[in-house]
């Protein structure tokens, strides 16, 4: 078994994808750049930072010792509560706000591109029956 599947994030098919293009350790990860990262097919720049936070992480809390115990996997399917979420993975206030500014813009332009076609085509229909 992988010692990436240890990070928050890394199943075994990413945990596969990273030894190949050469990060197989968490020290690796810990120590990469999020633009390096991103080369990993599956990661993103954003995704790449959360995965070396929670590298760092890994890393800050192991012991010293080479015979550390493997960190176990949460295999629940029920949802954390807040005070045992990983800190990598919990968004701020400020980042959820701007989610769902992001989330309401889209909203708008989608209705904005409703909007234009529509006019296109009543544009359309007049011509037509100007032409009749």
């Amino acid at each position: 078994m992988s010692e990436l599947l240890k990070i928050s994030g890394i199943g075994p098919v990413l945990a596969k994808a990273c030894q190949a293009k050469g990060f197989g350790s968490i020290r690796k990860i810990s120590s990469a750049r999020a633009e390096s990262l991103s080369v990993v097919p599956g990661i993103s720049e954003d995704r790449a930072a959360k995965l070396i936070a929670a590298a760092t992480v890994l890393l800050s809390a192991a012991p010293q010792s080479a015979k550390a115990a493997p960190a176990k996997r949460n295999t629940s399917r029920s949802k954390p509560n807040s005070a045992t979420k990983n800190p990598v993975q919990a968004k701020s206030i400020s980042e959820k706000k701007d989610d769902k500014k992001k989330d309401d813009k889209k909203k708008d332009d989608k209705k904005k591109a409703a909007k234009k076609k529509d006019a296109k085509k009543k544009k359309s229909k007049k011509k037509k029956s100007k032409k009749k």
